[in-house]
């Protein structure tokens, strides 16, 4: 491998410097993860994911697993057979399906019968994470279909079929029904995946992202904070509440809160907040039919085709910046918002039930534990740290970011036959 500048009209490609790998050295059918030195310079390293696959005989690999210090489970992956895909105009099809876990990517043998039954086995290191799986053509490496499979949504050792879509995820994928046959085995340490929640997110590396400012997914965005600001109560209508009962324009309501107030806060101790907050869950899981709005919250939203055919780019280099750092922003807030609000509604049961226990052991915590000591204990730790903690890093920040909205929630959804 070579490592160069980039190119421009105005200096000759330079070149930094060079590096090798063994790949007699590499196990089959596994994504190694390495760091190379550069030779033929004074100082530096290449990061780079490399895999052998395509092999003859892929079998599981989990007996010759390596340790990996950062795992939490492992995943065995069969893929069986495909059906439906669209037809050839000359000849046949000999696909080949592509298998990603984040940065991990193995793919089968091109197959003439649509049959590959081959197995794969993956390094689990985090469970809220997706399992890509894609068809493609070997001749012209045309797309056939794709499917995202969370691993939270995986029903260990099931033989099921699973709709292939197209690349935005929301519709079919062209051909008579097309579908692929996949036997997933998963299994992991709860409590190490519980851990994992409040680490950083593994970054999946991809190609060159294309800065293009869209009104499609502008739109899209807006779209999508106006559908959770339409369930929320209205902020015009709290404050006219707010004045009505200031205003004691109903003597009856306004004395029966005050008296509930005061009596709440005479009695209130700090252990019954994460109690209260419990609210939420309590009412989801005991409301009939939440799963089934859950899905149709989430089916109801469109994609960026429907709110726009083509994207409109803007002449003007500082309007497309500013516009483009907006576009950025809303999608930031829409996601925010929702995952949010799925924190409590049990679209990912795991995260639910999980911020469920934490509050409920906050609550037990409180109850036994004086406050005046926690905040102590809080004191002692802030001033013995860093005094800043930037965002990323945070593991309020790092939890939520396990939180899926409803566009990620619209990708695993699976399309009806």
């Amino acid at each position: 491998l070579s490592l160069f500048n980039d190119k421009n009209i105005f200096t000759k490609t330079e070149k930094i410097g060079r590096c090798s790998i063994s790949l007699k050295d590499l196990s089959v059918e596994t994504t190694h993860n390495l760091w190379l030195p550069l030779k033929d310079a004074e100082s530096g390293e290449v990061h780079v994911l490399v895999t052998v696959t395509a092999t003859e005989n892929p079998v599981s690999k989990m007996q010759n697993m390596t340790y990996h210090y950062d795992k939490v489970g492992h995943l065995i992956l069969n893929v069986l057979e495909a059906g439906g895909l669209e037809p050839k105009l000359f000849g046949k099809r000999r696909p080949f399906v592509v298998l990603e876990l984040v940065n991990q990517r193995i793919q089968t043998r091109p197959s003439k019968g649509l049959e590959w039954g081959a197995a794969f086995d993956f390094c689990v290191t985090d469970i809220h994470t997706e399992l890509e799986v894609t068809v493609l053509d070997d001749d012209d490496k045309q797309f056939l279909g794709k499917v995202k499979i969370p691993l939270t949504h995986i029903q260990s050792g099931v033989r099921r079929w699973y709709s292939l879509k197209d690349k935005s995820l929301r519709k079919k994928a062209k051909g008579e029904d097309p579908r692929i046959l996949l036997e997933i085995n998963i299994s992991f340490n709860f409590m190490k995946a519980a851990l994992k929640m409040f680490l950083p997110k593994e970054r999946k590396y991809q190609g060159k992202r294309e800065d293009k400012l869209k009104m499609s997914t502008i739109n899209l965005h807006i779209s999508r904070i106006r559908e959770v600001q339409a369930r929320l109560t209205p902020p015009e209508k709290i404050i006219q509440e707010v004045n009505n009962i200031l205003s004691w324009k109903n003597p009856a309501t306004t004395g029966g809160l005050l008296y509930i107030l005061l009596v709440g806060i005479w009695y209130l101790e700090l252990w019954m907040v994460p109690v209260l907050l419990m609210g939420p869950f309590v009412f989801h899981l005991t409301r009939p039919g939440t799963k089934n709005r859950a899905v149709d919250s989430i089916s109801r939203q469109g994609t960026e085709e429907d709110a726009e055919e083509e994207s409109k780019v803007m002449d003007a280099a500082a309007l497309h910046q500013k516009a483009f750092i907006m576009q950025e922003y809303l999608g930031c807030i829409a996601h925010a918002l929702e995952s949010f609000e799925n924190v409590f509604n049990f679209s990912d049961p795991i995260v639910s039930w999980l911020a469920l226990f934490l509050l409920f052991l906050l609550a037990m915590i409180l109850f036994v534990v004086p406050f005046r000591l926690i905040l102590i204990m809080l004191i002692v730790r802030l001033f013995s740290k860093s005094l800043y903690n930037p965002l990323p890093t945070s593991k309020l920040y790092n939890f939520m970011s396990r939180v899926q909205d409803k566009q990620q929630l619209m990708d695993y959804i699976d399309l009806p036959r």
